[in-house]
């Protein structure tokens, strides 16, 4: 079974919290309306995202069924061994939905407008790059990259 190290989480624990968190900023729940939902307070649903504390079944269920997903889709992209330790992860959907959100809030805290909108064709030409569509980024009347 996974043991907790220091007498604190578990890999299983971290990632569970790690989705519980994802969910959560992705539909725009506030720790505190989660908190309210399942009973507990916003600090235990803290301990929860950090993996400090273990959910239980039940509250696994509970914050499936409010979420609206499947219990499965917590554990996703996960494979766990016969000890219970977290073996290899895979990027999922919820972890690029992490990543879109972060940009998003750091993106908003851009104040000048036109900057965000020069960021913004900065990534696009970026992806464009990367996946190989020069055409793409010859439209937005980007140089190639080099």
């Amino acid at each position: 079974m996974a043991k907790r190290k220091n007498g604190r989480c578990t890999e299983i624990d971290v990632a569970i919290g790690q989705r519980i968190r994802t969910l959560r900023r992705v539909r725009g729940i506030t720790q505190t309306k989660l908190d309210e939902a399942l009973g507990v307070s916003f600090q235990q649903i803290q301990k929860y995202e950090k993996g400090v504390n273990t959910l239980g079944p039940s509250q696994l269920v509970r914050l499936s069924s409010y979420f609206d997903v499947p219990v499965s889709r917590l554990f996703d992209g996960m494979e766990i061994d016969i000890d219970g330790n977290v073996v290899a992860r895979t990027e999922t959907e919820n972890d690029l939905h992490e990543r879109v959100l972060e940009v998003a809030f750091r993106m908003n805290a851009v104040p000048d407008g036109g900057v965000r909108d020069r960021l913004l064709d900065l990534v696009g030409s970026m992806a464009a790059a990367l996946a190989g569509d020069l055409a793409l980024v010859r439209r937005r009347g980007n140089p190639p990259p080099q």
